[in-house]
């Protein structure tokens, strides 16, 4: 599992905070799991429906998705402290298929559930 309820944090009412470990491309089939710090911007809980999906009905893409909703990405390094992070250049790393269903998945788990 990548994500723990102790690792999201709201940053703000428009931006969500969440770490996980991402898979990173090291070559044409090769990754590494690192640790992340993602900053997402909010959906409203009405709307994400709609945001998950085409006018049409059709689902879609992750690539699209992620690159929608992740404002920013910073690996984490264990022996450093969190505020020297690397950010990580966001249109590369949803390239990778497998990264950006991770991420938009990470987003939905920390946005906001509607009140019953």
């Amino acid at each position: 599992m990548f994500l723990s309820e102790s690792s999201v944090r709201i940053a703000s009412a428009k931006a969500l905070v969440c770490r996980f470990d991402l898979p990173i491309r090291l070559g044409r089939t090769d990754y590494k799991c690192i640790p992340v710090a993602a900053l997402f911007r909010e959906i409203p809980a009405d709307r994400i429906g709609q945001w998950l999906m085409h006018p049409d009905g059709r689902p879609r893409a992750d690539r699209d998705l992620a690159k929608e909703v992740l404002l920013e990405l910073r690996r984490l390094y264990k022996e450093r402290d969190q505020a020297s992070a690397l950010l990580l250049d966001v249109n590369e790393v949803v390239e990778f298929d497998k990264a950006a269903a991770i991420i938009v998945a990470a987003c939905l788990a920390v946005m906001p559930r509607p009140s019953s």
